[in-house]
């Protein structure tokens, strides 16, 4: 079993992590998201990112950073995918938001 195949097995251990909250599991989800970007299978990782983010907004709220991360993850799936609109408007999004918190 090569890494990428010996990664892929380990994904169904993540969802049931993923529904504790715990900000360890977020951190872990977030390195699938990013495994999946480096196999370029960017709608895998979107569809993961989005989870993610959605549960950074709920521990920690909208304006944190790990949360705006998270946002500024996904526009860069939606731009490797060609979804430049899309990215531009997530993008827009975290700038504000990181603008009126400094």
């Amino acid at each position: 079993m090569d890494g990428i195949t010996e990664q892929f097995s380990l994904l169904s251990h993540l969802q049931p992590a993923l529904h504790k909250n715990f900000p360890t599991s977020l951190t872990l989800a977030e390195q699938f998201a990013t495994i999946f970007s480096n196999a370029g299978i960017f709608s895998n990782a979107i569809d993961l990112r989005v989870k993610i983010t959605e549960k950074y907004k709920q521990i920690l709220g909208e304006d944190h950073p790990s949360t705006l991360t998270s946002m500024v993850n996904i526009a860069a799936s939606y731009s490797a995918l060609g979804k430049y609109a899309d990215a531009e408007q997530l993008e827009r999004i975290v700038l504000e938001k990181r603008r009126v918190l400094l």
